[in-house]
Protein backbone atom coordinates (compact mmCIF):
# COMPACT_ATOMS: atom_id res chain seq x y z
CA UNK A 1 0.00 0.00 0.00
CA UNK A 2 1.53 3.25 -1.49
CA UNK A 3 2.34 5.97 1.78
CA UNK A 4 3.44 9.44 1.58
CA UNK A 5 4.63 11.07 4.84
CA UNK A 6 2.09 14.01 5.71
CA UNK A 7 3.98 17.25 7.22
CA UNK A 8 1.33 19.73 6.35
CA UNK A 9 -2.54 19.65 5.70
CA UNK A 10 -2.89 22.77 3.84
CA UNK A 11 -6.21 22.24 1.88
CA UNK A 12 -9.21 20.51 1.56
CA UNK A 13 -12.25 20.95 -1.63
CA UNK A 14 -15.01 18.76 -2.65
CA UNK A 15 -15.68 19.60 -6.50
CA UNK A 16 -18.28 17.16 -8.54
CA UNK A 17 -17.59 14.10 -6.59
CA UNK A 18 -13.57 14.60 -6.40
CA UNK A 19 -12.11 14.88 -2.91
CA UNK A 20 -8.86 16.96 -3.49
CA UNK A 21 -6.45 17.54 -0.53
CA UNK A 22 -3.52 20.12 -1.01
CA UNK A 23 -0.33 19.69 1.19
CA UNK A 24 3.30 20.83 1.68
CA UNK A 25 5.16 17.19 1.46
CA UNK A 26 9.14 18.78 2.40
CA UNK A 27 8.91 21.35 1.06
CA UNK A 28 7.21 20.33 -2.08
CA UNK A 29 3.95 21.14 -2.96
CA UNK A 30 1.94 18.32 -3.97
CA UNK A 31 -1.79 18.19 -4.84
CA UNK A 32 -3.40 14.52 -4.46
CA UNK A 33 -6.50 13.87 -5.83
CA UNK A 34 -8.92 11.31 -5.42
CA UNK A 35 -11.53 10.09 -7.98
CA UNK A 36 -14.37 8.65 -7.25
CA UNK A 37 -14.37 7.92 -3.69
CA UNK A 38 -16.68 4.62 -4.61
CA UNK A 39 -13.51 3.25 -6.25
CA UNK A 40 -10.41 4.96 -4.85
CA UNK A 41 -10.42 5.00 -1.04
CA UNK A 42 -7.20 6.74 0.98
CA UNK A 43 -6.40 6.26 4.58
CA UNK A 44 -4.92 9.15 6.71
CA UNK A 45 -3.63 7.79 9.99
CA UNK A 46 -0.66 9.05 12.02
CA UNK A 47 1.11 10.99 9.79
CA UNK A 48 0.52 9.27 6.85
CA UNK A 49 -1.54 9.66 4.13
CA UNK A 50 -2.14 5.54 2.23
CA UNK A 51 -3.21 5.49 -1.31
CA UNK A 52 -5.74 2.09 -1.16
CA UNK A 53 -5.70 0.40 -4.06
CA UNK A 54 -5.05 -3.58 -5.32
CA UNK A 55 -2.07 -2.52 -7.02
CA UNK A 56 1.59 -1.69 -5.41
CA UNK A 57 2.51 0.47 -8.00
CA UNK A 58 1.71 4.20 -7.68
CA UNK A 59 2.13 4.35 -11.69
CA UNK A 60 -0.51 1.87 -12.15
CA UNK A 61 -3.01 4.17 -10.18
CA UNK A 62 -3.49 6.83 -13.05
CA UNK A 63 -7.23 5.76 -13.96
CA UNK A 64 -8.23 6.72 -10.05
CA UNK A 65 -6.02 8.55 -8.73
CA UNK A 66 -3.69 11.68 -9.94
CA UNK A 67 -0.71 12.24 -7.90
CA UNK A 68 1.20 15.70 -9.36
CA UNK A 69 4.28 16.91 -7.99
CA UNK A 70 5.06 20.27 -8.90
CA UNK A 71 7.73 22.91 -8.01
CA UNK A 72 7.91 24.32 -4.44
CA UNK A 73 4.83 26.53 -3.85
CA UNK A 74 2.61 27.78 -1.23
CA UNK A 75 -1.01 27.04 -1.98
CA UNK A 76 -3.22 30.69 -1.93
CA UNK A 77 -4.93 31.04 1.64
CA UNK A 78 -4.39 28.07 3.22
CA UNK A 79 -6.31 26.65 6.18
CA UNK A 80 -3.94 25.41 8.62
CA UNK A 81 -4.89 22.72 10.09
CA UNK A 82 -0.98 21.69 11.56
CA UNK A 83 2.07 21.53 10.77
CA UNK A 84 2.26 17.95 11.76
CA UNK A 85 0.03 15.54 12.97
CA UNK A 86 0.73 14.95 17.03
CA UNK A 87 2.13 11.63 17.21
CA UNK A 88 0.94 11.40 20.94
CA UNK A 89 -2.60 11.27 20.36
CA UNK A 90 -4.23 8.85 22.96
CA UNK A 91 -5.75 7.57 19.40
CA UNK A 92 -2.20 5.61 18.52
CA UNK A 93 -2.63 2.80 21.02
CA UNK A 94 -6.20 2.06 19.40
CA UNK A 95 -5.33 -0.70 16.77
CA UNK A 96 -8.26 -0.61 14.53
CA UNK A 97 -10.91 2.33 14.00
CA UNK A 98 -13.48 2.37 16.48
CA UNK A 99 -15.86 5.14 15.06
CA UNK A 100 -17.47 6.20 12.03
CA UNK A 101 -17.82 9.88 11.49
CA UNK A 102 -21.18 9.93 8.56
CA UNK A 103 -21.24 13.12 6.69
CA UNK A 104 -24.43 13.96 5.11
CA UNK A 105 -25.66 16.73 2.91
CA UNK A 106 -27.28 18.15 -0.51
CA UNK A 107 -24.86 20.87 0.11
CA UNK A 108 -21.43 19.94 1.00
CA UNK A 109 -18.80 23.29 0.94
CA UNK A 110 -15.49 23.11 1.15
CA UNK A 111 -15.49 25.21 4.25
CA UNK A 112 -17.42 22.57 5.55
CA UNK A 113 -14.91 20.26 5.25
CA UNK A 114 -12.25 22.15 6.24
CA UNK A 115 -14.20 22.81 9.61
CA UNK A 116 -14.53 18.47 10.35
CA UNK A 117 -11.18 17.57 9.57
CA UNK A 118 -9.93 20.84 11.76
CA UNK A 119 -12.07 20.05 14.31
CA UNK A 120 -11.16 16.05 14.54
CA UNK A 121 -7.37 17.35 14.79
CA UNK A 122 -8.05 19.54 17.34
CA UNK A 123 -9.61 16.48 19.19
CA UNK A 124 -6.20 14.88 18.51
CA UNK A 125 -8.53 12.17 16.62
CA UNK A 126 -6.59 10.24 14.43
CA UNK A 127 -8.46 9.66 10.80
CA UNK A 128 -8.98 6.00 8.30
CA UNK A 129 -10.19 5.62 5.83
CA UNK A 130 -13.14 7.66 3.32
CA UNK A 131 -15.79 6.30 1.56
CA UNK A 132 -18.12 7.57 -0.12
CA UNK A 133 -21.64 6.10 0.82
CA UNK A 134 -23.87 8.13 -1.28
CA UNK A 135 -23.85 9.90 -4.17
CA UNK A 136 -21.39 11.31 -6.72
CA UNK A 137 -22.01 15.20 -7.18
CA UNK A 138 -21.98 18.34 -4.69
CA UNK A 139 -25.62 18.31 -4.97
CA UNK A 140 -25.68 15.15 -3.52
CA UNK A 141 -22.80 13.90 -0.90
CA UNK A 142 -22.28 11.47 1.51
CA UNK A 143 -18.98 10.61 3.26
CA UNK A 144 -17.93 7.91 6.22
CA UNK A 145 -14.52 8.82 7.77
CA UNK A 146 -13.65 6.18 9.73
CA UNK A 147 -12.05 7.54 12.96
CA UNK A 148 -9.54 6.31 16.02
CA UNK A 149 -10.69 7.88 19.12
CA UNK A 150 -11.74 7.29 22.63
CA UNK A 151 -14.95 8.15 23.88
CA UNK A 152 -13.90 11.15 26.09
CA UNK A 153 -12.67 12.46 22.26
CA UNK A 154 -15.44 11.39 20.91
CA UNK A 155 -17.85 13.01 23.16
CA UNK A 156 -16.04 16.69 22.52
CA UNK A 157 -16.08 16.10 18.88
CA UNK A 158 -19.96 15.79 19.28
CA UNK A 159 -20.40 18.69 21.01
CA UNK A 160 -18.50 21.14 18.43
CA UNK A 161 -20.24 18.84 15.55
CA UNK A 162 -23.79 19.38 16.60
CA UNK A 163 -23.19 23.39 16.59
CA UNK A 164 -21.90 22.48 13.05
CA UNK A 165 -24.75 21.21 12.32
CA UNK A 166 -27.41 23.72 13.45
CA UNK A 167 -25.83 26.47 11.70
CA UNK A 168 -25.32 24.58 8.13
CA UNK A 169 -27.14 21.71 5.83
CA UNK A 170 -25.11 19.55 7.27
CA UNK A 171 -25.94 15.85 9.20
CA UNK A 172 -23.11 14.97 11.16
CA UNK A 173 -23.86 11.75 12.80
CA UNK A 174 -20.70 9.90 14.74
CA UNK A 175 -21.78 5.60 14.60
CA UNK A 176 -19.79 3.10 16.60
CA UNK A 177 -17.76 1.38 13.93
CA UNK A 178 -19.45 -2.13 15.34
CA UNK A 179 -22.41 -0.93 14.33
CA UNK A 180 -20.73 -0.76 10.10
CA UNK A 181 -21.32 -4.46 9.94
CA UNK A 182 -24.98 -4.80 8.51
CA UNK A 183 -26.56 -6.80 11.25
CA UNK A 184 -29.61 -5.02 12.57
CA UNK A 185 -32.19 -7.13 12.69
CA UNK A 186 -35.32 -4.52 14.16
CA UNK A 187 -36.20 -0.77 13.74
CA UNK A 188 -38.27 0.70 16.11
CA UNK A 189 -40.06 4.29 15.37
CA UNK A 190 -41.84 7.29 16.82
CA UNK A 191 -44.86 8.34 14.87
CA UNK A 192 -45.60 11.41 15.13
CA UNK A 193 -43.16 14.33 13.92
CA UNK A 194 -40.50 11.13 13.17
CA UNK A 195 -42.73 9.18 10.39
CA UNK A 196 -45.23 12.36 9.66
CA UNK A 197 -44.12 15.75 10.01
CA UNK A 198 -47.11 16.89 12.14
CA UNK A 199 -48.88 15.93 15.63
CA UNK A 200 -51.86 14.23 15.13
CA UNK A 201 -53.72 14.96 18.16
CA UNK A 202 -53.11 18.69 16.91
CA UNK A 203 -54.71 18.04 13.90
CA UNK A 204 -57.74 16.64 15.78
CA UNK A 205 -57.90 19.32 17.76
CA UNK A 206 -58.17 21.73 15.14
CA UNK A 207 -61.10 20.07 14.00
CA UNK A 208 -62.43 19.92 17.75
CA UNK A 209 -61.78 23.76 17.84
CA UNK A 210 -58.84 23.67 20.30
CA UNK A 211 -56.10 23.27 18.18
CA UNK A 212 -54.07 26.94 19.76
CA UNK A 213 -54.46 25.13 23.61
CA UNK A 214 -53.68 21.17 22.89
CA UNK A 215 -50.65 22.43 20.36
CA UNK A 216 -49.36 24.42 23.69
CA UNK A 217 -49.23 21.26 25.89
CA UNK A 218 -47.95 19.35 22.79
CA UNK A 219 -45.05 21.65 22.87
CA UNK A 220 -44.20 21.49 26.50
CA UNK A 221 -44.92 17.59 26.41
CA UNK A 222 -42.32 16.90 23.49
CA UNK A 223 -39.92 19.54 25.36
CA UNK A 224 -39.53 17.48 28.49
CA UNK A 225 -41.79 19.76 30.62
CA UNK A 226 -44.18 17.88 31.55
CA UNK A 227 -44.88 14.19 32.45
CA UNK A 228 -45.84 12.74 29.07
CA UNK A 229 -49.13 10.75 30.88
CA UNK A 230 -50.44 13.24 32.69
CA UNK A 231 -50.03 15.92 29.45
CA UNK A 232 -51.38 13.26 27.15
CA UNK A 233 -55.07 12.83 29.44
CA UNK A 234 -55.50 16.71 29.21
CA UNK A 235 -55.22 17.13 25.70
CA UNK A 236 -57.15 14.25 24.53
CA UNK A 237 -60.09 15.25 27.19
CA UNK A 238 -60.22 18.07 24.96
CA UNK A 239 -61.45 16.65 22.29
CA UNK A 240 -64.71 14.81 23.92
CA UNK A 241 -67.32 15.30 21.25
CA UNK A 242 -65.32 14.82 18.40
CA UNK A 243 -67.12 13.16 15.65
CA UNK A 244 -64.88 9.40 14.55
CA UNK A 245 -65.40 10.89 10.96
CA UNK A 246 -62.35 13.18 11.63
CA UNK A 247 -60.19 10.03 12.37
CA UNK A 248 -60.45 9.16 8.69
CA UNK A 249 -60.26 12.71 7.28
CA UNK A 250 -56.60 12.88 9.12
CA UNK A 251 -55.41 9.95 7.98
CA UNK A 252 -55.78 10.10 4.37
CA UNK A 253 -54.01 13.82 4.38
CA UNK A 254 -51.19 12.68 6.81
CA UNK A 255 -47.89 14.67 5.46
CA UNK A 256 -45.22 11.64 5.28
CA UNK A 257 -41.48 12.66 6.25
CA UNK A 258 -39.10 12.80 3.18
CA UNK A 259 -37.72 9.16 2.92
CA UNK A 260 -40.19 7.11 4.49
CA UNK A 261 -40.69 5.03 1.10
CA UNK A 262 -37.19 4.16 0.30
CA UNK A 263 -36.53 3.73 3.78
CA UNK A 264 -39.34 1.34 4.54
CA UNK A 265 -38.42 -0.33 0.74
CA UNK A 266 -34.86 -1.40 1.99
CA UNK A 267 -35.44 -2.53 5.01
CA UNK A 268 -37.90 -4.46 3.64
CA UNK A 269 -35.77 -6.24 1.44
CA UNK A 270 -32.91 -6.61 3.53
CA UNK A 271 -35.32 -8.38 5.72
CA UNK A 272 -34.97 -6.28 9.12
CA UNK A 273 -38.43 -5.95 11.01
CA UNK A 274 -40.14 -2.79 11.87
CA UNK A 275 -41.98 -1.40 14.37
CA UNK A 276 -44.06 2.06 15.58
CA UNK A 277 -43.73 2.86 18.93
CA UNK A 278 -46.10 5.57 19.64
CA UNK A 279 -47.62 8.18 22.39
CA UNK A 280 -50.31 8.57 19.28
CA UNK A 281 -53.19 6.54 18.08
CA UNK A 282 -53.20 3.38 17.11
CA UNK A 283 -56.03 4.09 14.23
CA UNK A 284 -53.08 6.35 12.56
CA UNK A 285 -50.37 4.21 13.35
CA UNK A 286 -52.50 1.09 11.37
CA UNK A 287 -53.25 3.16 8.84
CA UNK A 288 -49.19 3.46 8.27
CA UNK A 289 -48.62 -0.11 8.88
CA UNK A 290 -50.83 -1.05 6.21
CA UNK A 291 -49.53 1.57 3.64
CA UNK A 292 -45.61 0.78 4.38
CA UNK A 293 -45.90 -2.74 5.40
CA UNK A 294 -44.45 -1.87 9.26
CA UNK A 295 -44.64 -5.29 11.22
CA UNK A 296 -45.86 -4.12 14.18
CA UNK A 297 -47.76 -1.35 16.31
CA UNK A 298 -47.62 -0.39 19.71
CA UNK A 299 -50.14 2.93 20.12
CA UNK A 300 -52.44 4.57 22.51
CA UNK A 301 -56.45 3.75 21.51
CA UNK A 302 -59.12 5.85 21.30
CA UNK A 303 -62.25 5.82 23.31
CA UNK A 304 -65.28 6.15 21.08
CA UNK A 305 -68.93 5.91 21.75
CA UNK A 306 -71.87 6.99 19.65
CA UNK A 307 -69.63 7.87 17.18
CA UNK A 308 -67.74 10.24 19.01
CA UNK A 309 -64.61 10.64 21.06
CA UNK A 310 -64.91 10.16 24.65
CA UNK A 311 -62.03 12.29 25.57
CA UNK A 312 -61.17 9.32 28.23
CA UNK A 313 -57.56 7.94 28.21
CA UNK A 314 -57.36 3.51 27.81
CA UNK A 315 -54.66 2.61 29.63
CA UNK A 316 -52.10 1.51 29.57
CA UNK A 317 -50.72 4.86 27.92
CA UNK A 318 -47.62 4.21 25.74
CA UNK A 319 -45.24 6.53 27.52
CA UNK A 320 -41.62 6.63 27.72
CA UNK A 321 -41.54 3.24 29.88
CA UNK A 322 -44.23 1.79 27.65
CA UNK A 323 -42.22 2.51 23.97
CA UNK A 324 -38.49 0.95 26.25
CA UNK A 325 -40.20 -2.59 27.25
CA UNK A 326 -41.90 -2.67 24.16
CA UNK A 327 -39.02 -2.41 22.26
CA UNK A 328 -37.23 -5.31 24.47
CA UNK A 329 -40.20 -8.08 24.28
CA UNK A 330 -39.85 -6.78 20.06
CA UNK A 331 -36.38 -7.93 20.41
CA UNK A 332 -36.71 -10.84 22.63
CA UNK A 333 -39.43 -12.47 19.67
CA UNK A 334 -37.50 -11.47 17.46
CA UNK A 335 -34.66 -13.19 18.85
CA UNK A 336 -32.05 -10.28 18.21
CA UNK A 337 -30.16 -8.46 20.93
CA UNK A 338 -30.63 -4.96 22.06
CA UNK A 339 -26.99 -4.15 19.94
CA UNK A 340 -29.29 -5.24 16.92
CA UNK A 341 -32.21 -2.99 17.24
CA UNK A 342 -32.14 0.69 15.93
CA UNK A 343 -34.41 3.44 17.59
CA UNK A 344 -35.60 6.94 16.12
CA UNK A 345 -37.54 9.44 17.28
CA UNK A 346 -37.98 13.00 18.41
CA UNK A 347 -39.39 13.64 21.78
CA UNK A 348 -38.77 13.89 25.57
CA UNK A 349 -40.76 10.43 25.89
CA UNK A 350 -38.67 9.11 23.01
CA UNK A 351 -35.70 8.95 24.85
CA UNK A 352 -35.77 5.52 27.11
CA UNK A 353 -36.57 3.78 23.98
CA UNK A 354 -32.98 5.57 22.25
CA UNK A 355 -30.85 5.15 24.87
CA UNK A 356 -32.06 1.29 25.17
CA UNK A 357 -31.47 0.56 21.55
CA UNK A 358 -27.77 -0.37 19.70
CA UNK A 359 -28.13 2.88 17.87
CA UNK A 360 -30.65 5.63 18.93
CA UNK A 361 -31.43 8.05 16.29
CA UNK A 362 -32.59 11.85 17.05
CA UNK A 363 -34.74 12.90 13.86
CA UNK A 364 -35.32 16.68 13.73
CA UNK A 365 -35.88 16.30 17.64
CA UNK A 366 -36.16 19.27 20.55
CA UNK A 367 -32.74 20.13 21.84
CA UNK A 368 -33.55 17.90 25.02
CA UNK A 369 -33.09 14.86 22.37
CA UNK A 370 -30.36 15.97 20.43
CA UNK A 371 -28.14 16.92 23.33
CA UNK A 372 -28.98 12.91 24.93
CA UNK A 373 -29.52 10.69 21.77
CA UNK A 374 -26.28 8.80 20.28
CA UNK A 375 -26.65 10.51 17.06
CA UNK A 376 -29.03 12.65 15.50
CA UNK A 377 -30.23 13.76 12.06
CA UNK A 378 -31.10 17.39 11.75
CA UNK A 379 -31.50 18.17 7.32
CA UNK A 380 -31.87 14.92 6.15
CA UNK A 381 -34.61 12.44 4.43
CA UNK A 382 -35.71 9.85 6.89
CA UNK A 383 -33.76 7.16 4.46
CA UNK A 384 -30.50 8.97 5.98
CA UNK A 385 -31.14 6.15 8.71
CA UNK A 386 -29.59 3.65 6.14
CA UNK A 387 -26.29 5.49 5.81
CA UNK A 388 -26.14 5.42 9.91
CA UNK A 389 -26.66 1.74 9.92
CA UNK A 390 -24.07 1.22 7.84
CA UNK A 391 -25.06 1.01 4.30
CA UNK A 392 -24.08 3.00 1.25
CA UNK A 393 -25.57 3.31 -2.07
CA UNK A 394 -23.99 0.46 -3.61
CA UNK A 395 -26.12 -1.51 -1.54
CA UNK A 396 -29.55 0.10 -1.30
CA UNK A 397 -32.63 0.81 -3.77
CA UNK A 398 -32.56 4.59 -4.69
Amino acid sequence: MPQILLTELSKLSLEAGRLNIEMVLDKTFIELSVLHLNSAHFGLQNGFISVIENSDSLAQLDKNISLLIQSPVKSKNPLEINKTLDHSSPADSIAHPNFALNLLSSELRTSDLENIFATLHSHKIAIGDITTIRGNSKASTGLRISLFANNEQIALAQAAFSLLSSITALDIAITEHSHLEGDYRLVCFDMDSTLIKVEVIDELAKLAGVGEAVAEITESAMRGELDFGQSFKQRLSLLEGLSDTALKSVAEQLPMMDGVERLMKNLRQKGIKTAILSGGFSYFAEHLKSRFGFDSVHANTLDIRDGCLTGIAIDPIVDADYKANALKKIAENEGCSLEQVVAIGDGANDLKMLDTAGLGIAYKAKPLVRQSAQCSIAHGGLDTVLYLMGYSDTELDA
